[in-house]
């Protein structure tokens, strides 16, 4: 199958009866972007910069300068946008490292929001998460963590969720995932 019209698919699944007045709020873009980007595909940089490029319109990398502020020495490739929906960095590192940067977001909206795409696209796909619910496991003076995993039909991904409630240094959330 194209791989285009698995992406096309899945991210009509991701966004597919979600409430209007929800798909206006930038917490709720940043949930499904996390999930459409980093989980989807998690292990393929090709298919990850077809997301980036031709999924949303962002032809070119940052020029590894400003990438390396992301990549902290490792290799790989970052695109950086704002949006109305706010300022975002994705990452993906050559070990098949894949993060989503969210400079500033409602940290408890954004788990708000991350539920109910889990529960959505757990009921209306073949996805399956380790959790049905993510805590606020996020606090106001220290970066937290919260891991869990989704098994789709051809991999299994490690998520590993770092979210601050306050807005301190370069980004308030990272989303990352890797293959297991």
């Amino acid at each position: 199958m194209d791989v285009k019209i698995i992406f096309l698919t899945m991210f009509l699944v991701i966004i597919s009866a979600c409430n209007q007045a929800n798909a206006r709020e930038p917490d709720f873009f940043g949930a499904n972007f996390s999930l459409s980007s980093c989980v989807q595909n998690a292990g393929d940089a090709d298919a990850l910069h077809d997301f980036m490029t031709t999924g949303m319109r962002i032809n070119n990398p940052l020029p590894p300068e400003l990438a390396n502020h992301f990549l902290n020495g490792s290799d790989g490739t970052a695109w950086s946008f704002q949006s109305p929906d706010g300022n975002y960095a994705v990452v993906y590192r050559d070990d098949g490292l894949c993060t989503v940067f969210i400079k500033e977001t409602d940290v408890a909206k954004y788990i708000k929001y991350m539920n109910e795409s889990i529960k959505r696209i757990s009921e209306k796909s073949d996805w399956t998460f380790s959790t049905n619910k993510i805590p606020m496991f996020a606090v106001e003076d220290e970066l937290k963590t919260y891991e869990f995993t989704v098994s789709l039909p051809d991999k299994k991904v490690r998520v590993v969720m770092s979210a601050i409630t306050k807005v301190k240094g370069n980004y308030q959330v990272a989303f990352s995932a890797t293959l297991l």
